[in-house]
């Protein structure tokens, strides 16, 4: 689990590093 440009408590994003 990678944390690359997620938010604690938020999905983690479609891109990745950018969220949207």
């Amino acid at each position: 689990m990678a944390q690359t440009g997620a938010r604690p408590g938020r999905p983690r994003p479609l891109g990745g590093s950018s969220e949207g």
